[in-house]
Protein backbone atom coordinates (compact mmCIF):
# COMPACT_ATOMS: atom_id res chain seq x y z
CA UNK A 1 0.00 0.00 0.00
CA UNK A 2 1.04 3.09 -0.82
CA UNK A 3 0.99 6.67 0.97
CA UNK A 4 1.63 9.93 -0.45
CA UNK A 5 1.81 13.35 1.55
CA UNK A 6 -1.04 15.55 0.79
CA UNK A 7 0.84 18.95 2.45
CA UNK A 8 1.72 20.96 -0.68
CA UNK A 9 5.43 21.53 1.09
CA UNK A 10 6.00 17.45 0.48
CA UNK A 11 4.73 17.01 -2.87
CA UNK A 12 6.26 13.94 -4.12
CA UNK A 13 6.81 12.49 -0.83
CA UNK A 14 5.58 8.68 -0.11
CA UNK A 15 6.11 5.88 1.25
CA UNK A 16 5.13 2.22 0.14
CA UNK A 17 4.84 -0.71 2.76
CA UNK A 18 4.66 -4.33 2.12
CA UNK A 19 0.79 -5.78 3.01
CA UNK A 20 2.32 -9.12 4.56
CA UNK A 21 3.10 -8.72 8.10
CA UNK A 22 2.76 -11.38 10.88
CA UNK A 23 2.09 -10.76 14.20
CA UNK A 24 5.41 -11.03 15.84
CA UNK A 25 6.61 -8.15 13.65
CA UNK A 26 3.70 -5.95 14.39
CA UNK A 27 4.18 -6.67 17.96
CA UNK A 28 7.96 -6.00 17.69
CA UNK A 29 7.21 -2.88 15.79
CA UNK A 30 5.22 -1.34 17.94
CA UNK A 31 7.97 -2.16 21.04
CA UNK A 32 10.56 -0.04 19.34
CA UNK A 33 8.44 2.63 18.20
CA UNK A 34 8.97 5.91 20.11
CA UNK A 35 11.84 3.41 22.87
CA UNK A 36 14.44 2.57 19.93
CA UNK A 37 14.28 4.34 16.44
CA UNK A 38 17.53 2.56 15.38
CA UNK A 39 15.59 -0.71 16.11
CA UNK A 40 12.31 0.49 14.63
CA UNK A 41 13.77 1.23 11.47
CA UNK A 42 15.81 -1.88 11.52
CA UNK A 43 12.43 -3.89 11.58
CA UNK A 44 10.09 -1.47 8.91
CA UNK A 45 12.98 -1.35 6.55
CA UNK A 46 12.08 -5.06 5.09
CA UNK A 47 8.73 -4.19 4.85
CA UNK A 48 9.06 -0.32 3.00
CA UNK A 49 8.81 -1.61 -0.62
CA UNK A 50 9.00 2.23 -2.21
CA UNK A 51 9.31 5.67 -0.62
CA UNK A 52 10.77 8.87 -1.23
CA UNK A 53 11.27 11.56 1.72
CA UNK A 54 12.47 14.89 1.64
CA UNK A 55 15.38 16.00 3.81
CA UNK A 56 16.28 19.36 4.64
CA UNK A 57 20.34 20.15 3.52
CA UNK A 58 20.28 16.62 2.07
CA UNK A 59 19.48 14.56 -0.57
CA UNK A 60 15.94 12.87 -0.29
CA UNK A 61 16.02 9.12 1.20
CA UNK A 62 14.61 7.39 -1.79
CA UNK A 63 15.55 3.63 -0.61
CA UNK A 64 14.59 1.77 2.17
CA UNK A 65 18.57 1.13 3.24
CA UNK A 66 18.82 4.81 3.74
CA UNK A 67 16.18 4.66 6.46
CA UNK A 68 18.33 5.51 8.98
CA UNK A 69 18.16 7.63 12.75
CA UNK A 70 21.19 9.50 11.08
CA UNK A 71 19.47 9.80 7.83
CA UNK A 72 15.33 10.67 9.39
CA UNK A 73 17.74 13.66 11.48
CA UNK A 74 17.83 15.54 8.47
CA UNK A 75 14.17 15.51 7.71
CA UNK A 76 11.54 18.18 8.14
CA UNK A 77 9.65 17.44 11.25
CA UNK A 78 6.24 17.49 9.96
CA UNK A 79 7.21 14.86 7.59
CA UNK A 80 8.90 12.61 10.12
CA UNK A 81 5.60 13.06 11.98
CA UNK A 82 3.59 11.79 9.09
CA UNK A 83 6.00 8.91 8.23
CA UNK A 84 5.06 7.77 12.06
CA UNK A 85 1.41 7.61 11.53
CA UNK A 86 2.09 6.33 7.88
CA UNK A 87 2.98 2.88 9.34
CA UNK A 88 0.42 3.06 11.96
CA UNK A 89 -2.35 3.78 9.31
CA UNK A 90 -1.08 0.65 7.53
CA UNK A 91 -1.15 -1.47 10.50
CA UNK A 92 -4.89 -0.52 11.20
CA UNK A 93 -5.32 -1.05 7.17
CA UNK A 94 -3.86 -4.52 7.06
CA UNK A 95 -6.22 -5.10 10.59
CA UNK A 96 -9.26 -3.75 8.89
CA UNK A 97 -8.86 -6.20 6.24
CA UNK A 98 -8.40 -8.71 8.78
CA UNK A 99 -11.89 -7.66 10.73
CA UNK A 100 -13.64 -7.87 7.13
CA UNK A 101 -12.09 -11.83 6.47
CA UNK A 102 -13.49 -12.67 9.83
CA UNK A 103 -16.60 -11.35 9.53
CA UNK A 104 -17.25 -13.19 6.00
CA UNK A 105 -17.56 -16.23 8.10
CA UNK A 106 -20.02 -15.38 9.73
CA UNK A 107 -22.15 -14.97 6.13
CA UNK A 108 -21.06 -18.53 5.40
CA UNK A 109 -23.55 -19.48 8.55
CA UNK A 110 -27.36 -19.50 8.66
CA UNK A 111 -28.68 -17.42 11.34
CA UNK A 112 -29.99 -19.38 14.08
CA UNK A 113 -33.34 -19.26 14.74
CA UNK A 114 -34.92 -17.94 18.24
CA UNK A 115 -37.92 -19.52 19.42
CA UNK A 116 -40.23 -16.58 20.34
CA UNK A 117 -41.97 -17.93 23.75
CA UNK A 118 -44.45 -15.82 25.65
CA UNK A 119 -43.53 -14.57 28.96
CA UNK A 120 -45.56 -15.66 32.27
CA UNK A 121 -47.95 -12.89 33.30
CA UNK A 122 -46.59 -12.51 37.05
CA UNK A 123 -49.43 -10.06 37.80
CA UNK A 124 -51.37 -11.55 39.73
CA UNK A 125 -53.97 -8.88 40.57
Amino acid sequence: MRYECDDEAFAGDFVEFSDSFSRGQQRALWAAAGNDEALFLELLRPKVKALHLSCLDAEAITRPDELTPERTEAMDLRLYSWFSFAWVAHMRGLTDLGNVLGRKLFAIYEPVATKETALPNLNHS
